[in-house]
């Protein structure tokens, strides 16, 4: 099985293929380039692993939580190369990405895993994964919150050492000295393929297109329809 896997998710972003035994990656971390950036990493990678979008046999991405901006872009251009090469698109999670990558990074390590995201407006996008034996394990699903909040639950329900990933933890309260911190860890496309696989192994056997079609992780959707209607003008569409 051969999966192509792209992150857009974050500033950084990558681009994967999997060919059944090896990764090959590349990335960006040029600003605001993403959409320059990520169909040119794509034949980049494709000619790294010596084989072309037609042998392959899906294209996962990450879906969010994230930059808005990102998601979109990310999720534009599987899905376009989803319909042109009739092969099927799978959105996966940012924060189990990140969790996925430190687990392909430390091998040995067992224990949890807090990743979190810079949401702005005074929040961060969280979750907690639990690992036994390299194997990943969701603990708290992705939500949005308060930076006070994942404080209070990490000290009430984890052990004094985990570990916390991500940019999110500039802005949560510095946790205790027992605490593994990588504030500067990011999501990488090489670990989106563990993900793809683990939720949607089923799909990539029967179906040739994915449905239904992409859609964003927004974790505050409700937040900014709501936000979205107070600034629209009256009789707007």
């Amino acid at each position: 099985m051969k999966i192509l896997a792209l992150d857009a998710a974050t500033e950084v972003c990558s681009v994967a293929v999997w060919d059944g035994e090896n990764v090959f990656e590349r990335r960006s971390d040029i600003p605001k380039s993403h959409a320059q950036q990520l169909l040119p990493l794509v034949d980049e990678v494709l000619s790294a692993a010596a084989t072309d979008l037609a042998s392959i046999d899906a294209i996962a991405v990450t879906h969010g939580p994230g930059s808005f901006t990102g998601i979109r872009i990310g999720i534009g251009i599987a899905q376009g190369l989803s319909y042109g090469a009739k092969i099927p698109a799978i959105g996966v999670n940012t924060l189990e990405v990140m969790a996925q990558g430190y687990v392909n990074r430390h091998p040995s390590y067992n224990g949890y895993l807090v990743p979190a995201l810079d949401a702005r407006m005074a929040e961060v996008y969280w979750g907690v994964y639990r690992v036994e034996n390299g194997i990943l394990f969701e603990y708290k699903a992705a939500q949005v919150c308060a930076p006070e909040n994942v404080t209070e639950y990490c000290e009430a329900n984890l052990p004094s050492c985990y570990t916390a990933l991500g940019h999110g933890w500039k802005v949560i309260a510095t946790p205790a000295a027992s605490v593994q911190v990588d504030p500067e860890w990011m999501p990488r496309a090489s670990a989106i393929v563990q993900v793809a696989e683990r939720q949607t192994i089923a799909q990539i056997e029967t179906s040739a297109i994915a449905e239904p079609p992409l859609e964003p992780l927004y974790l505050r959707n409700e937040i900014s329809w709501k936000k979205r209607q107070r600034i629209r003008p009256p009789n707007s569409l």
